[in-house]
C-alpha cells in the first residue's frame, strides 16, 4: 500500500514536471516568434532537462539583432530555474560573435554566466552577466582582455530592452 502511494506521488510529480517542461518550450517558441519591435530574435533547437529539481533549457544557436547596427550570436544558451522560481540563471556556451555596424568582434571567455531577475508579474526587472578570462578580438587591432567583467542592469519599473511574453510591445 505504501509502495503504491509512493509510486503514485512519483508518477504525479513526473507528470507535473513534464507539463511544466512542455509549457516552457511552448512559451520560448512563442516568445522567439513574436515581434519585438526593432529587435529580431532567432532561436535554434530547444531542449529541456533537469528533472526532478529544476527546469533547464538549452537553446542553440541563438541570435539577437537590432536592425543592421547590432548583432549578437552564440552557439548555445542554457537557462535554468528551480521549479516554482521566477528568476532565471543562464550560461552561454561556445563561440560568441558581436557585430557592431558591420564589424565583427569575436568573443572568447572561460565562462559567461548570469541571471535574469523578474518582477512578481513576470516582467524582466534586470540582469547580471559575469565573465572570466574575456578576450575580444577586433579586426586590425589588438585584442581587448579582462580577467573578470561584470555587467549589471536594472529597470526600476521592470521595463526591459528585450521584451518578454508579458511585455510584447518592447521597451517603454
Amino acid at each position: 500500500m505504501i509502495l503504491a502511494a509512493t509510486m503514485l506521488v512519483v508518477a504525479a510529480y513526473a507528470a507535473f514536471w513534464g507539463v511544466a517542461a512542455n509549457r516552457v518550450v511552448a512559451e520560448l517558441e512563442a516568445w522567439a516568434a513574436a515581434p519585438h519591435g526593432r529587435v529580431d530574435v532567432v532561436v535554434g533547437d530547444i531542449a529541456v532537462s533537469g528533472f526532478p529539481t529544476k527546469l533547464e533549457v538549452r537553446l542553440g544557436p541563438v541570435e539577437v539583432r537590432l536592425g543592421q547596427e547590432l548583432r549578437y550570436a552564440v552557439d548555445a544558451v542554457v537557462l535554468s530555474r528551480p521549479l516554482g522560481g521566477d528568476d532565471l540563471a543562464f550560461v552561454m556556451h561556445g563561440r560568441q560573435v558581436l557585430t557592431v555596424q558591420g564589424t565583427p568582434l569575436s568573443i572568447e571567455t572561460g565562462r559567461a554566466a548570469g541571471e535574469i531577475v523578474r518582477t512578481a508579474d513576470g516582467r524582466i526587472a534586470g540582469f547580471r552577466i559575469e565573465t572570466a578570462n574575456l578576450i575580444v578580438e577586433r579586426p586590425n587591432a589588438d585584442p581587448v582582455t579582462a580577467q573578470h567583467l561584470t555587467l549589471r542592469a536594472a529597470w526600476p519599473d521592470g521595463a526591459a530592452l528585450l521584451p518578454d511574453r508579458h511585455n510584447p510591445g518592447g521597451a517603454r
